[in-house]
């Protein structure tokens, strides 16, 4: 006997994250909290959606509302400081921020010398 539509559709469903909404959904929040912090908790491998890449937009949210930086630029930058990596980059966005070096593959950064670097928000 063979399974029904039933329980052949039950074995097939699935749900699909969109990780820039869920950035986005947790900045909306953070703003609306004002000063009251907010801790995101991911549970176990964020419910089979990936527990790095949803640790990762969410980290990439935090950085982008305390360096005031562009998604990208955040994503960028919370991915090297998740894996303690050197970011090596000529974007002038991401200039003064710890961890990060000026260089491009034709060696002419055009940075100016760091007057003041940039704290980087604890992760």
């Amino acid at each position: 006997m063979g399974e029904t539509a039933e329980s052949e559709a039950r074995g097939r469903a699935w749900a699909e994250i969109d990780l820039g909404a869920l950035a986005r959904n947790y900045r909306a929040i953070r703003a609306r909290a004002r000063d009251k912090r907010v801790i995101a908790v991911v549970k176990a491998n964020a419910y089979g959606h990936g527990l790095i890449p949803t640790a990762l937009a969410l980290a990439a949210a935090d950085v982008s509302l305390e360096l005031r930086l562009a998604m990208a630029d955040s994503v960028v930058y919370a991915t090297a400081r998740a894996e303690n990596a050197e970011l090596v980059t000529s974007d002038k966005d991401l200039q003064g921020l710890p961890g990060v070096t000026c260089g491009d593959v034709l060696g002419d950064c055009d940075w100016p010398p760091a007057t003041k670097a940039r704290a980087a928000p604890a992760m």
